[in-house]
């Protein structure tokens, strides 16, 4: 199979840039990734008639108006959040697994006040434009990329011969995955991440809600519950941090769930449940790896490809940069 550009990721990122490189006419564009939902971590989870994202997509007023113009009806709501502590302590160093370094700040401390909540986050930016209906797309992981041969071979056996590249990769997948003559990127130590365990909840509730709580001290597992108004219903998202300093425990949903009872956040019948874990909840400001040569037909982009905490808005803007620089080598 031959392809003038190979996108490595169908999340956000991906399709952003995807969506930039569709512009120009006639160019071969094929997206591979081993997930078939859209989105990749902000991609929907269902169950029936139901559905929401795998993980909570919230932008300030300002950033949706910039972004989406007039909120498309049925994939957008917006909440206000105000955020209550239901223990003191310290919020930061629980949300990083008590990892010592630096570290960028992590999302879940980012809300409060008036906020936009992306109910079906991909869907509601195709409808406002933003993004292009995604057209040649294989679902398969990858094995290797030979960056001086520009071929890949897919998990399923199909070798892909490509152009240029684009990787939405975390940049330690990428480097495991990337054989070239040339030493491209160089480790550092300070390099590392926090995980993240999400379980959500969606509960018929006669009276949803909207709000953030924290619990900061060791007395409760989970650091962050997020209550948020979903087509009638209550949508709770519950969030803790696992790391070396920090590890996961047996039985950690249940955990999770027992902890929003006692704290009175699980009132009425529970329709939908889901858990859901990233390695990349935390970055560090320092990335694992820096590219220490340059190759001009490779783009990294995306949140862990960069290692950068973006908004929605900085990921789709930011797109053309990342397209622009491949194109060049066409």
């Amino acid at each position: 199979m031959e392809t003038d550009c190979l996108i490595l990721g169908n999340s956000l990122a991906g399709r952003a840039v995807y969506t930039v490189l569709r512009r120009e006419a006639g160019l071969r564009i094929l997206v591979v990734d081993p997930d078939p939902q859209p989105g990749a971590s902000i991609a929907l989870v269902r169950s029936g008639e139901y559905a929401y994202p795998r993980i909570p997509v919230l932008v300030t007023r300002r950033e949706a108006e910039e972004l989406l113009g007039t909120l498309p009806r049925g994939c957008a709501e917006e909440v206000v959040l105000k955020p209550t502590v239901l223990k003191e302590g310290d919020l930061r160093a629980k949300v990083l697994g008590y990892e010592r370094g630096e570290y960028q700040e992590p999302w879940p401390l980012r809300w409060r006040g008036e906020l936009v909540f992306m109910t079906r986050p991909i869907e509601c930016l195709e409808r406002s434009g933003v993004l292009e209906p995604l057209g040649n797309f294989v679902r398969s992981g990858v094995r290797v990329v030979d960056l001086d041969r520009r071929v890949a071979q897919l998990s399923i056996g199909t070798v892909v011969r490509f152009r240029c590249l684009v990787s939405t990769f975390p940049i330690d997948v990428l480097h495991g995955k990337v054989r070239s003559s040339a030493n491209l990127f160089t480790p550092d130590p300070q390099g590392r991440s926090v995980g993240f365990y999400i379980a959500s909840l969606l509960i018929a509730s006669p009276s949803p809600i909207a709000g953030v709580l924290y619990h900061a001290t060791r007395a409760s597992r989970a650091h962050t519950f997020l209550a948020l108004p979903l087509n009638g219903m209550q949508l709770l998202y519950i969030i803790a941090s696992y790391s070396r300093s920090y590890p996961p425990m047996p039985g950690f949903t249940e955990k999770l769930f027992s902890e929003a009872r006692r704290f009175g956040l699980l009132k009425g019948e529970i329709v939908m449940e889901y858990s859901y874990a990233t390695m990349y909840g935390a970055l560090s400001v320092s990335p694992p790896l820096r590219m220490s040569h340059d190759v001009p037909f490779l783009a990294l982009y995306g949140r862990t490809a960069l290692w950068k905490e973006m908004s929605v808005v900085e990921v789709v803007r930011g797109a053309e940069g990342a397209a622009e620089r491949v194109l060049a080598t066409l």
